[in-house]
């Protein structure tokens, strides 16, 4: 799936490359635009396919569904998740809590207090049911890691 974004972005870039090549080819300055502007919608793009995702517990089965919840749905058998990280990544004002669900080795679902309304609840459950395994330390080399694996 990430390699799919990735050239459809390339795609796109290289379409509007062509359309306005007056613009972008003839100077320096709308080039470094141009690519700041494909970073930024790059960036979005990743972060609402990643970050904003559904996650319900039912009876035995963890299911995930990214893209706002209307994404392609992911089920895990709950007996099959080994456990769970957290991890706090702090912006300028606020600290944001993440909980990763581990399947082996595998981040199955991001959980963070910053897109989930129900994030208490949900790490409410977590914490009761499955087996901490520490804190994660998360970089942003680890960030761009996980952007690609998923």
């Amino acid at each position: 799936m990430p390699m799919v974004i990735l050239i459809a972005s390339l795609v796109i870039t290289i379409m509007h490359l062509i359309m306005f090549k007056r613009l972008f080819i003839g100077s320096i300055p709308g080039k470094v635009v141009y690519f700041i502007m494909g970073t930024i919608l790059f960036s979005f793009i990743s972060k609402v396919r990643t970050k904003t995702v559904k996650v319900s517990f039912s009876d035995n089965v963890l299911t995930v569904r990214q893209v706002l919840g209307l994404g392609q749905k992911h089920q895990a058998w709950l007996a099959d998740v080994t456990g769970y990280y957290t991890s706090t990544i702090s912006s300028r004002y606020n600290h944001f809590d993440y909980i990763y669900i581990m399947q082996g080795k595998r981040k199955i679902a991001k959980i963070s207090n910053q897109y989930h309304s129900n994030y208490d609840d949900l790490a409410a459950y977590v914490n009761a049911n499955f087996k901490y395994l520490g804190n994660y330390k998360t970089t942003v080399l680890t960030e761009i890691t996980d952007l690609l694996k998923q």
